[in-house]
């Protein structure tokens, strides 16, 4: 921690210093593969030697050496010194017009022979030869501990170096400064993860912020792969290790961004059917790919790449079907994947940084809109439910309905007491589960069902009928809105005259990814009253249609699907839900 606070100073004091001061990024660097100590001499002839851009790959089987001249002008002064920065996966020496001036672990002919040295030197020039004039730095390298890893057992060179001359101010804010910028993304990234989990936490549907809070803890691993270099200066031979961490955090960030968006606009779903085995698809093949290509930024940068891609189109999608909250997605993740495009080298090393807060508030800002919306529609679904609930209770003790139902038990007594007896419970059992259930916006299965069989049962009284309801894969602790197959039952005998002596109703329960999916099938009769209204003055098929659609909104908002359809002389309805049980 402490080291972390000195590195800040030193940062923020570098970088308030001496801007003018004299800076030299070394561009023009030569390489040759092999090894003899007469390659340090500032008098060595290096013509015949490839710079670096170049240069063919270097295996790790062989040393090689770096040159490259440079003009000093002017001399610091006593208070100051001057500064060497050098990047290289390797062991090295570094000499200075021949005086060898830093080793860097131990240069070595094989992996015996070799003591890895750290992935980064930072060294002072002793002033007695930072002179004025022409001066040639030489470098021996030899990186025989590199793990049998394809993506390094071969390095361009142009991409693998990294030379800095300058005053110690400049050199060091240059080296450690790279990490300040991840850092502070870093503490972000990791407080809104911790956010979206503990809301996941609360609410396991909002899959959404299961997955967001997961593309935060990529982006925190990956920031921390970056920040590790900047910050502890490790042995070369962990570079991999580093590497790889980066390109996992890296993978879980673009396989979790596509599904964040998918789970946030959960309505397509329905508009596209097949848009979660694409996802599906798209996570197994980017898999594939990570595993027949090599390089690790350049896996690690198109994993991120891909995955804002794909989350960009589900957002595409969502605005082209004007969902709440698709605008900002929109446009949140084309900034993020702007910046990529502008300069896809700098992506994962800097833009990114800035970038990915700027996606996170258009995010938090589409899922604030969501929210809004869901609870204006929860708000309006609760007052239009409390109606219907009303109107469903009148409904049932309506005079019309008492009427006929006294009249059929009245008739009833005078022929067999035990049947009027069976009627008088039945009524009583409806009215008792009716005023019950409808004080909860959620009510088991079984109750449910209760009230069901006692409706039946009066009706078959009333119509000197036997109406059944069979039941398949019954789940008696499944929870649902409460009324909602008692009111398609009530509608079903409201809107048809049926002849038969037993008329039979079937009900399928099934249990699929967290959903029920409730089949009432209903056997369609020809003789329907003409006015579409039975003597019952039952709540018609509209309101019925009406309060079943208010009280699905209430319980899920947006997440149900409800559908009717004639088959085969049957009336499938087919209800949708997420699946909750009762403790």
């Amino acid at each position: 921690m402490i080291k972390i606070l000195f590195s800040l100073v030193l940062i923020l004091w570098g970088s308030l210093s001496n801007a003018a001061e004299r800076q030299y990024t070394v561009e023009q660097v030569f390489v040759n593969q092999g090894d003899s100590l007469t390659w340090a001499n500032q008098d060595y002839d290096d013509s015949h030697w490839v710079t670096v851009q170049s240069s063919p790959a270097i295996t790790k089987e062989k040393n090689y050496w770096f040159r490259f001249h440079i003009s000093i002008e002017d001399v610091l002064s006593s208070e100051q010194s001057s500064q060497l920065f050098f990047h290289h996966i390797g062991s090295a020496e570094i000499y200075w017009n021949g005086v060898l001036i830093h080793r860097n672990g131990k240069v070595g002919l094989n992996k015996a022979e070799e003591v890895p040295g750290k992935m980064d030197t930072l060294l002072v020039i002793p002033q007695t030869l930072y002179q004025q004039g022409s001066h040639v730095v030489a470098i021996r390298v030899s990186r025989h501990h590199l793990t049998h890893n394809k993506s390094l057992l071969k390095t361009n060179l142009a991409s693998g170096y990294d030379f800095l001359i300058g005053t110690y101010g400049q050199v060091h804010t240059q080296h450690t400064g790279k990490a300040l910028l991840p850092l502070i993304t870093l503490g972000g990234a990791l407080v809104v993860a911790g956010y979206f989990f503990f809301i996941f936490l609360i609410d396991q549907k909002q899959l959404s912020s299961l997955f967001f809070s997961l593309t935060c803890i990529g982006v925190v691993g990956m920031l921390l792969g970056e920040t590790w270099r900047g910050l502890h200066n490790y042995d070369y031979d962990w570079h991999v290790v580093r590497l790889q961490t980066i390109l996992s955090f890296s993978t879980l960030l673009g396989l979790s961004l596509p599904w964040t968006v998918y789970h946030h606009f959960s309505q397509l779903s329905e508009r596209l059917p097949l848009m979660k085995e694409a996802l599906i698809l798209y996570s197994l093949l980017m898999i594939v790919f990570l595993n027949v290509t090599l390089g690790y930024d350049f896996r690690s940068a198109m994993v991120v790449i891909l995955g804002l891609f794909i989350a960009l189109a589900i957002s595409f999608f969502a605005l082209k079907n004007r969902l709440t909250g698709a605008i900002s997605m929109t446009i949140g993740l084309s900034l993020c994947l702007l910046s990529a495009a502008v300069n896809p080298s700098l992506f994962l090393n800097e833009t990114f940084y800035y970038t990915f807060p700027i996606m996170t508030f258009f995010f938090m800002t589409s899922i604030a809109t969501r929210n809004k919306e869901n609870k204006q529609q929860r708000d309006q679904a609760l007052i239009q439910s409390e109606r219907l609930k009303i109107e469903l209770l009148k409904k049932n003790i309506h005079p019309h309905f008492l009427l006929n139902s006294l009249t059929t038990l009245s008739s009833w007594i005078t022929i067999d007491v035990k049947v009027a007896n069976k009627m008088i419970l039945a009524l009583a059992q409806e009215f008792r589960s009716l005023i019950a259930l409808s004080a909860h916006d959620r009510v088991s299965l079984s109750d449910e069902l209760t009230l069901c069989r006692s409706h039946l049962e009066i009706m078959g009284y009333r119509k000197d009928q036997s109406f059944e309801l069979n039941v398949t894969g019954e789940k008696d602790n499944l929870l649902l809105p409460p009324g909602i197959l008692h009111t398609l039952l009530e509608n079903a005998l409201s809107h048809n005259r049926y002849i038969e002596t037993i008329v039979v109703f079937e009900l399928k329960v099934l249990l699929s990814d967290n959903q029920v999916q409730l089949q009432l099938s209903i056997p369609e009769s020809n003789n329907r009253n003409n006015d579409g209204q039975s003597d019952s003055s039952s709540i018609s098929a509209g309101t019925g249609t009406q309060y079943i659609k208010a009280r699905l909104t209430e319980a899920y908002a947006q997440d149900w699907y409800f559908d009717s359809n004639l088959t085969n002389n049957y009336w499938l309805t087919t209800l949708c839900f997420p699946a909750e049980f009762s403790q």
